[in-house]
């Protein structure tokens, strides 16, 4: 039987050991006042960020972009995959490089389309997935 990554003593476990230590020191535990404390959408991300080791880039933006829609000042960067994805299916110009510029079309896109904008974190959760299909495709036929 595997031990869990979660057990007592693992490295994985002192890390997210750490991390909640941080999180109650500087906030209290409450995640509301780290987004309260926040001066916008970047700095919340880095704030997320500096609460320690192990939380990167990624992360964040994962943890973020599920709170589209419901703290304001959530506004990760769509990811190079969401990116990829989007321009596979023609929601954004080919060669459009800027994530911000990529987030407003994307946005713009949903809002005209009626959904409700906490509904966009699925969205861009599916283009996430088409995006890791893709790479998958792409390196099969590296291979071939």
């Amino acid at each position: 039987m595997r031990a869990s990554v979660f057990a007592p003593g693992t490295p994985v476990r002192s890390v997210v050991v750490n991390e909640q230590a941080a999180l109650l020191g500087r906030f209290g535990g409450n995640l509301n006042a780290l987004h309260d404390a926040a001066h916008g959408a970047r700095d919340l991300e880095q704030q997320l960020r500096g609460i320690g080791k192990g939380i990167g880039e990624v992360t964040a933006g994962i943890f973020l972009r599920e709170l589209r829609g419901i703290w304001p000042k959530a506004r990760p960067l769509p990811s190079a995959l969401a990116l990829d994805a989007a321009r596979d299916l023609g929601l954004i110009p080919p060669r459009l490089a800027d994530r911000q510029d990529a987030l407003d079309l994307l946005q713009g896109r949903w809002r005209r389309s009626g959904m409700p904008a906490r509904d966009l974190a699925d969205f861009e959760a599916a283009l996430v997935w088409h995006g890791l299909a893709l790479r998958r495709e792409r390196a099969r036929r590296a291979v071939k």
